[in-house]
């Protein structure tokens, strides 16, 4: 795939949807490493995890594809199957408590769950109370109707309208390819600013607008379930922003525990696997990060 650089670094805004140098345990963790021969895996484990053969995992469902719920009323979706997989090479059994978006963060810092996934954004605000394991960069695809009747050209944007949402990152990204096409001396991209994000395919739909940014793996996940729209093949980088999953702040031996374990996936190609099965593979970081800084585990 095409990736496509903003020729502006700095991006203000929040992911809408949505330090540690490495991943080595010591430092202020209060759970004691334990190894964990007891459950089939070489890789130490908090000594809680340990003892209950199990990982407490908070998630809200449905946000697909992120996560969905199965027929067995189970989550599933992209970060369960990750979760899932994670939790085969620890040796332990998931649990997930599906949860409400505000109540999740404040279960993970009380030791309620041992970690929580969903697209979370890391920022400096949310590491003063957690840690993150990051496994996503910023993407976007350009999203047209089928077949593409305004001919929309993804590395040209320039005389085309969008539809954003004001205070989105998709809109500060088109905002500044709109600036960087008037510095060439081509037609500023038009953009609607539309009070309910939710808009941005009715705006297609109806012909108010020729296309809309929308995360690569929410892009994929669209395609594939609605014929009425077609996403163009290149990938339109973000800010440098990162999401992943969150855990107890400095939790080092579990964030080291699913740091091995993802290293250990990614090696035997089952990470990739399941990334591309969702569409996620463009915007998937290997390594992982940890607290925005790349692993080493």
């Amino acid at each position: 795939m095409k990736h496509i650089t903003k020729s502006v670094t700095t991006v203000v805004g929040a992911l809408s949807l949505v330090a540690l140098a490495s991943c080595a345990g010591g430092g202020s963790d209060s759970q004691s490493s334990a190894g964990a021969d007891t459950n089939g895996s070489s890789i130490a484990l908090p000594e809680s995890v340990e003892a209950k053969g199990a990982l407490d995992v908070a998630v809200y469902v449905p946000y697909p594809p992120y996560t969905t719920v199965g027929t067995d009323g189970e989550p599933g979706g992209l970060e369960p199957d990750l979760l899932r997989a994670v939790a085969q090479k620890l040796g332990v059994t998931p649990k997930f408590h599906s949860m409400k978006f505000e109540a999740m963060i404040p279960s993970v810092v009380s030791g309620r769950n041992d970690v929580m996934i969903g697209v979370m954004a890391d920022t400096e605000e949310r590491r003063e109370v957690v840690s993150f394991t990051d496994l996503y960069t910023a993407g976007f695809k350009v999203v047209t109707a089928a077949g593409n009747p305004a001919s929309i050209d993804a590395t040209n944007l320039c005389g085309a309208t969008l539809g954003e949402a004001p205070v989105s990152v998709q809109h500060d990204i088109v905002s500044r390819l709109s600036e960087d096409c008037i510095a060439a001396g081509k037609p500023a991209i038009e953009i609607l600013d539309l009070v309910n994000p939710a808009d941005n395919l009715v705006t297609i739909t109806n012909g108010r607008t020729d296309a809309t940014l929308i995360d690569v793996i929410m892009a994929a996940e669209l395609v594939k379930t609605n014929d009425d729209f077609e996403a163009l093949d290149e990938v339109i980088e973000g800010p440098d922003v990162y999401t992943g999953w969150l855990y107890k702040k400095d939790n080092h031996v579990m964030i080291n525990a699913v740091c091995e374990a993802v290293s250990a996936l990614i090696e035997d190609g089952t990470w990739a696997d399941i990334m591309g099965r969702y569409g996620a593979g463009d915007v998937a970081l290997t390594p992982i990060r940890i607290n925005t800084e790349t692993a080493d585990c």
